[in-house]
């Protein structure tokens, strides 16, 4: 069985880098504090690992070795999961203008889902996302 490691060691890992990045600290000591129950050699595979799914910047100075493996920044899907930048996509914009629009709603039986409601909030975030690029890419249903 494959175990979730996400929450308790990816994610720990990301912000105690992006808290260290902040202060200008050792990102190295700063990750390997986050998570002290690992082992050096599993700390270097999840270091690794990040760096192999884009979320951070790793230098090895002793070449392909393991052990050497060193953070020198983070990428911007390393921040965004850090929490210090959002994330951008359409979907959760969507999903934030569905929340506001529901929230602002005096009548609980207004939100029940309809079409024209999710077409409405869909113009919305489509206007928005065309002011802020330029392009038009018109409802999202």
């Amino acid at each position: 069985m494959v175990e979730e490691t996400w929450d308790t060691r990816e994610l720990p890992i990301l912000r105690a880098v992006y808290g260290a990045r902040e202060e200008g600290a050792d990102l190295n000591a700063a990750g390997k504090a986050a998570v002290p129950e690992l082992d050096d050699r599993r700390y270097m595979h999840t270091i690794e690992d990040l760096f192999n799914a884009g979320y951070l910047d790793v230098a090895k100075p002793g070449g392909n070795r393991l052990m050497n493996v060193w953070i020198r920044d983070m990428q911007p899907m390393g921040l965004r999961a850090a929490g210090a930048w959002p994330s951008g996509t359409a979907a959760e914009e969507f999903l934030k203008a569905l929340a506001v629009r529901a929230e602002s709603e005096q009548d609980p039986e207004k939100y029940l889902p309809r079409k024209s409601y999710h077409r409405d909030a869909s113009r919305s975030l489509s206007r928005r996302r065309s002011q802020q690029s330029h392009i038009h890419w018109g409802p999202l249903y």
